[in-house]
């Protein structure tokens, strides 16, 4: 409790709540599932196991992300990044949950809710970086923002 990065804590900060990046999403169900190698911030090569992708549609164009499933949430769960890294986001990208799809494979992808992975707060975490076909060339201007007194 009295550790100096508990005591100077700045707080988080977030991009304020936009609709517009509440976007609908359609679901690519990979038969069978494929693996995913994660390279985290140590260098470390860690498989994971996609079950698909996601695909939703911003200013015309059509932007996809792979998906693993969250082992804890067992909902979707993407690692990504976005022309605001480094800038005003996180600089090796956030995280974000969507719902699993429904039967007509829809979901919802609420960029509202991005948020960065513990290793923007300390040195002493190992997160996995976003996948190469995760790296989106838009500029994401919502969730949470880069920690101000961050790592």
């Amino acid at each position: 409790p009295e550790s100096a990065a508990r005591r100077e804590f700045r707080g988080l900060q977030y991009f304020p709540y936009q609709a517009r990046w509440r976007l609908p999403a359609r679901f690519i169900r990979y038969q069978p599932a494929r693996e995913l190698p994660l390279l985290d911030v140590t260098g470390a090569i860690t498989p994971e196991t996609s079950t698909g992708a996601v695909v939703f549609t911003w200013e015309g164009r059509e932007h996809r992300l792979e998906t693993v499933e969250d082992k804890e949430t067992h909902d979707l769960f993407v690692i990504f990044s976005d022309l605001t890294a480094g800038k005003t986001t996180y600089g090796a990208g956030r995280f974000l949950h969507a719902p699993h799809p429904d039967g007509d494979d829809r979901t919802v992808l609420d960029f509202n809710f991005a948020y960065n992975p513990p290793c923007a707060f300390t040195a002493y975490a190992t997160c996995p970086r976003p996948p190469r076909e995760n790296r989106l060339q838009i500029a994401i201007e919502a969730g949470e923002k880069r920690y101000a007194g961050g790592h």
